[in-house]
């Protein structure tokens, strides 16, 4: 018995013969590519080296937000800003608060 592969695939090495055959015209390949950054501090200096543009450093907003409320009035990053949003809760009184 013989295990069939397409060429382009990784053949299965379990001691059998391996036969490969040419892919049907109806499948293709393609290859995208996708960047992943090994080493932030060196992304960071060619952007400070202007070799690439400063929109590769997307700041984390969630962690930001995390500092500020973790240091309060003391929160102090150059570069950035607190911003306090207003959000207005209602809440449904209960029966005790209409008897008032």
């Amino acid at each position: 018995m013989s295990v069939v592969a397409y060429e382009d695939a990784p053949a299965p090495d379990n001691g059998r013969a391996v036969q490969l055959v040419t892919p049907p015209d109806w499948l293709r390949r393609q290859t995208t590519p996708r960047v992943v950054v090994d080493n932030l501090r060196a992304l960071v200096e060619a952007v400070a080296r202007h070799e690439v543009p400063l929109e590769v450093l997307a700041p984390h907003t969630p962690t930001l937000n995390k500092i500020a409320r973790q240091r309060g009035g003391l929160f102090s990053i150059d570069g950035c800003r607190v911003v306090l949003d207003i959000t207005v809760i209602t809440i449904q009184p209960t029966e005790d608060i209409r008897a008032i």
